[in-house]
């Protein structure tokens, strides 16, 4: 391996480059992942970490958050920060179960407008 590939699903002899890592592709490992353990992943995706300004000011890490002044992202945040600037690009969405509000998939959407939060499926 060179460095510049990585694993496709969980085969790995299929490989990919990283330049050629789409959201859809991202969409699709994720949710393989959520058929693999979702409780896991709910308790991943859940968690905010604090950060400094200059990541909180980073162009493209998305879904920003200020907690009694402090800047706090998830991981999805920094996922879709991969894809490019809010409104240019498609972002990925959870979905969670209403009544578990465990995940139960993560969609593609539309052209990223703004975070409206986690839907419900």
């Amino acid at each position: 391996m060179t460095g510049r590939e990585v694993t496709r699903g969980i085969d790995p002899d299929v490989m990919i480059k990283r330049d050629e890592i789409s959201a859809q592709y991202v969409v699709d490992f994720l949710n393989e992942l959520v058929r693999m353990d979702k409780y896991a992943l709910t308790d991943m995706m859940s968690e905010k970490i604090s950060v400094n300004k200059e990541l909180m000011n980073h162009p493209t890490v998305r879904h920003k958050e200020l907690v009694d002044g402090v800047p706090e992202i998830g991981l999805l945040s920094v996922i879709n920060g991969m894809f490019g600037l809010e409104g240019e690009t498609q972002a990925i969405e959870v979905i969670l179960d209403k009544r578990t509000e465990v995940i139960t998939e993560f969609r593609l959407t539309e052209p990223w407008k703004g975070w409206t939060g986690p839907q419900a499926a």
